[in-house]
């Protein structure tokens, strides 16, 4: 069996994912990762929208999948581009309101572009972050799986079928 693919109940399956060689394995699940990604970005950037005025934040959501070299793990990444969206990590998580320069933080202190301000800054207020992306991902996070067990399933099925078509010719 794949490491990290687990597929209960069916032993043709199981049979099948062991026979696929490891490269085109990682070739379906690239694909298969990708294709699931796309709901996810499309819901993310509905999400944002109320609260994104300029268009750049929701613009920034993207996906990209990735393999390892080193040990073949294929990981997909969804969120913001920080290039086009630098301070989406603000309005997501929130932050603290500061005036006066900065504030100590975790016994060192930040760098401020007037050095005579440096650590003299106070907090006055809180801004509380929006949490869309992660209430985006947790309300898709189980059609996700099933969608991507799915499209597995029927990759590794057409893979085989190829591979034992070969064999035969």
């Amino acid at each position: 069996m794949k490491d990290g693919l687990h597929i209960m109940g069916d032993r043709e399956v199981q049979r099948a994912l062991n026979e696929l060689p490891d490269k085109v394995y990682r070739k379906h699940l690239r694909r298969a990762l990708k294709l699931e990604a796309k709901p996810l970005v499309k819901h993310m950037r509905e999400k944002i929208r109320p609260h994104d005025k300029t268009g750049a934040w929701r613009k920034s959501i993207a996906s990209k999948v990735k393999t390892y070299l080193r040990d073949f793990t294929v990981l997909c990444t969804v969120g913001a581009r920080y290039k086009m969206a630098p301070h989406e990590h603000l309005a997501e998580r929130g932050h603290r309101l500061v005036r006066g320069g900065t504030i100590k933080s975790g016994g060192r202190t930040r760098k401020a572009k007037d050095s005579s301000r440096t650590g003299k800054g106070t907090v006055v207020g809180e801004v509380k972050g929006i949490g869309a992306l992660a209430a985006a991902y947790a309300s898709m996070k189980n059609r996700m799986m099933y969608g991507l067990g799915r499209k597995m399933l029927h990759s590794v099925y057409r893979e085989v079928a190829k591979q034992r078509a070969k064999n035969r010719a």
